[in-house]
């Protein structure tokens, strides 16, 4: 996956976790316990979008080199062999 493909990713999960989060989160009444579990489910998605978020901006990058004038370790080919078995 790319860094950016994560980073966008995370902000998904992010906004997806607010959305959830919001409409849940006045709860109040009898059956508010499960107003409440929406509310915190909201909540651990959306610090994990941030996490996710955190961890892309802050993982190294590679950096491929492309240059294809070097030449490593040259492996040499040996002969064929042949049997001579009229």
């Amino acid at each position: 996956m790319s860094k950016v493909l994560v980073f966008v990713t995370g902000i998904i999960l992010s906004i997806l976790g607010l959305i959830i989060f919001v409409p849940n989160s006045n709860a109040s009444g009898p059956e508010a316990y499960e107003e409440l579990y929406w509310a915190f489910g909201g909540c651990l998605l959306s610090l994990t979008g941030i996490l996710v978020i955190i961890v892309a901006l802050l993982w190294p990058s590679k950096s491929i080199d492309l240059d294809s004038s070097e030449i490593g370790d040259a492996i040499s080919i040996p002969p064929p062999v042949i049997s001579d078995k009229d």
